[in-house]
């Protein structure tokens, strides 16, 4: 019966933890949407140019509206979410 109790009460306990956790730092792991003052073009360029400027590479830019409404949704217009860019992590020079 002993084994069985400390059983029981190590799942509660993880579970509590894990709870605790999710909700400490599940929101800054979300993505994060925020309207751009700048039209759909210029956003998507100024994204490219910081990912660049912080020594990113930009693998490429694809639209997206036109996959999303052959799946069957509605493509929103205007939006830098419309697009998708790319980018890989920092390179250093000497493995270009």
């Amino acid at each position: 019966m002993k084994g069985i109790t400390g059983f029981v009460l190590g799942i509660i306990a993880t579970v509590a933890v894990m709870a605790i956790a999710a909700l400490t730092f599940g929101p800054s792991m979300m993505i994060h949407e925020h309207i751009s003052p700048m039209g759909l073009d210029d956003t998507v360029n100024k994204i490219v140019e910081n990912a660049k400027s912080e020594g990113w590479v930009v693998a490429g830019v694809k639209p997206l509206d036109k996959s999303i409404e052959n799946k069957g949704g509605k493509a929103s217009t205007g939006r830098a979410t419309d697009r998708l860019v790319r980018t890989a992590p920092r390179v250093q020079n000497s493995e270009c």
